[in-house]
């Protein structure tokens, strides 16, 4: 009997240890600190090459604070503030004894807990756009059948439908389009596609809403680090940040998709501490476009990234090259340090317990004997 009673405290135990894992990583307030470092070397064959470099940062946000901008570059340096972007504009030369580099620095501080806040509605929130097709009739008609009570609820019955109708595409999608209209006649999509299929269906039922372009940061220990070259630690990602009724908040379809029932809710107006956000992706591709723009008047473009690195690099000469590269540095987690603690705490009652019943059972007195008649 004592085996079986053993048996059954060690599974109460493991139970309530993957409770605490999943409620300190998932359920309590936390923040997540992050330092980024942009790196873009110039070489040449031909001497005085000027060349032109424009590079794309995040701005602090609802769920996000980026601190400690610092660039290294020895020439022309000019910075323009757009909606959640900060555009970073470079000018110089480079000749073959001496390549160029140009070096961006800061710190991201990502929050877990709800994402919820307030903004004004902007027009644009609400209306048809490139690839967010909300004015079409098959779409119309869907939005309208999704049915869960108003504000909130309604929202969360697009979320979740979002979720559970699209599904994941096999093979490489480079350059492939995120119409919201094509992913709900095929059922086919990424997270680009469930983002903007989101926001099509909550815009063509009147609800606010608009699908936001960033990066997901990988969920490594404390003082990792890693360097890319021509890619990024942390890879591209889109979700939507909706309009409920009093608030905005920050809702992921894709990343729920293969969450059953009622565990969708866990990306449901909350952050996990890994999404930064560079903007709306209206915003982000005029950005982007202008940033191009600007680095084509100098001469033709070297090198260009909009997703995961966002730089258009340019020179008026032959033979140069450029080459980018980003370094994450991952800090404090908050995460982490909810967990052991937790872990701590529920070991000690566990070896608390076990010391009493030991005590228990040594202290219980032996039923009398029986005597002989």
């Amino acid at each position: 009997m004592r085996s079986v009673g053993y048996i059954t405290r060690i599974l109460i135990y493991t139970l309530l240890l993957i409770t605490i894992l999943l409620v300190g990583w998932y359920g309590l307030p936390a923040s997540v600190h992050y330092h980024l470092t942009e790196s873009y070397v110039f070489s040449t064959s031909q001497a005085n090459a000027s060349l032109a470099l424009a590079v794309l940062l995040p701005e602090s946000g609802a769920y996000q604070a980026v601190n400690n901008v610092r660039v290294s570059w020895d020439g022309l340096l000019e910075r323009v503030a757009y909606p959640a972007l900060d555009m970073y504009k470079l000018q110089g030369t480079v000749s073959p004894a001496e390549p160029r580099t140009a070096t961006f620095s800061y710190d991201v501080i990502l929050s877990q807990g709800a994402a919820r806040w307030e903004a004004p509605i902007l027009d644009y929130q609400l209306l048809p756009q490139v690839d967010i097709e909300s004015d079409q009739p098959e779409l119309v008609d869907q939005a309208r059948q999704l049915t869960g009570g108003s504000g909130r609820g309604k929202v969360y019955s697009i979320y979740k439908f979002t979720s559970s109708y699209l599904h994941w595409p096999s093979g490489s999608r480079i350059g492939g389009s995120q119409s919201a209209l094509a992913a709900y006649q095929t059922r086919i999509g990424g997270c680009g596609e469930f983002a903007n299929l989101m926001v099509a269906l909550c815009r063509a039922d009147q609800v606010p809403a608009q699908s936001i372009t960033g990066l997901a940061f990988p969920a490594y220990p404390p003082f990792w680090s890693a360097t890319r070259t021509w890619n990024h630690p942390a890879g591209a990602h889109a979700w939507v940040e909706v309009f409920t009724g009093e608030r905005w908040e920050m809702a992921d379809p894709s990343w729920v998709s293969y969450f059953p029932g009622s565990l969708k809710r866990l990306y449901f107006g909350r952050s996990d501490g890994s999404h930064l956000s560079y903007g709306e992706i209206g915003q982000y591709a005029q950005a982007y476009a202008e940033l191009t723009a600007w680095a084509e008047q100098v001469g033709a473009l070297v090198g260009a990234m909009s997703n995961p690195l966002h730089f258009v690099a340019s020179s008026d000469a032959e033979g140069v090259t450029v080459i980018p590269s980003v370094t994450l540095r991952k800090g404090w987690d908050g995460r982490w340090f909810v967990v052991v603690i937790l872990y701590g705490i529920m070991l000690l009652a566990i070896r608390v317990i076990e010391n009493r019943l030991k005590r228990n059972r040594h202290t219980t007195p032996l039923p009398p004997k029986e005597l002989p008649e």
